[in-house]
């Protein structure tokens, strides 16, 4: 039977789990911030029995990890690693509505961000490459860009990066932020004006900007 989130977190077993989870999602989120591998088999097996006993944050989080492990380790036809990359830290970044809080701890901050710039780091590679860049699909849409920055902006606070690799996140995230835009751009006029040839506007025209021009605008228009 599936446990209420309360009673989970009051029985032994329930806390056990709970701590199991967090070390494993940690251990795995590391493991592919190291290039490293991992029995696929095993850990699905465990996440499904997991999904099968509850369903409170820390089993979806370990889950939405699971995810981006297996599309990197595993890959099915039309999976992309850096879409799976950008849907589960979505996942693990969203404000739960019960609490406010996101499913990933704070221990998790700094890992979930450095494998979010992988994914950044290959949708920029996607997007120089594209033909035509004004139709160009990211994969990370703007507001788990804006919930990175938001991440970026607490660990650089509390010191737990280097400067110099802070800023190299800033300038991926700001980056991502732009080709965020013009894929949101692209899709609302894909939606609305389908037979209106794209005049180019701002978002199209963000991506010609230099890097600090792009950030500043980004983040004037996010109100960050």
């Amino acid at each position: 039977s599936m446990y209420g989130e309360k009673a989970f977190y009051e029985c032994s077993c329930g806390r056990m789990i709970s701590m199991a989870c967090s070390s494993t999602s940690r251990d795995l989120v590391q493991m592919l911030v190291n290039q490293a591998s991992c029995d696929v088999g095993a850990v699905e097996k465990l996440v499904e029995t997991l999904e099968e006993i509850s369903n409170v944050d820390v089993v979806h989080l370990l889950g939405n990890i699971f995810g981006i492990v297996r599309v990197i380790l595993d890959p099915k036809d039309g999976e992309t690693v850096e879409k799976a990359i950008a849907s589960n830290i979505a996942d693990c970044l969203a404000l739960q509505p019960e609490t406010g809080l996101t499913m990933a701890p704070t221990g998790l901050g700094v890992p979930l961000l450095q494998l979010a710039h992988m994914g950044l780091e290959k949708d920029e590679y996607r997007y120089k490459s594209s033909v035509k860049k004004t139709n160009f699909d990211a994969s990370f849409d703007v507001c788990t860009i804006q919930a990175l920055m938001e991440q970026l902006q607490q660990i650089r606070t509390m010191k737990k990066l280097p400067e110099e690799e802070c800023v190299e996140l800033e300038l991926s995230l700001a980056k991502g932020l732009s080709r965020a835009f013009i894929s949101d751009s692209a899709k609302r006029k894909a939606k609305f004006e389908p037979k209106r040839k794209s005049q180019g506007g701002l978002s199209s025209k963000l991506a010609t900007y230099s890097i600090a021009e792009q950030q500043h605008v980004a983040l004037a228009m996010l109100d960050f």
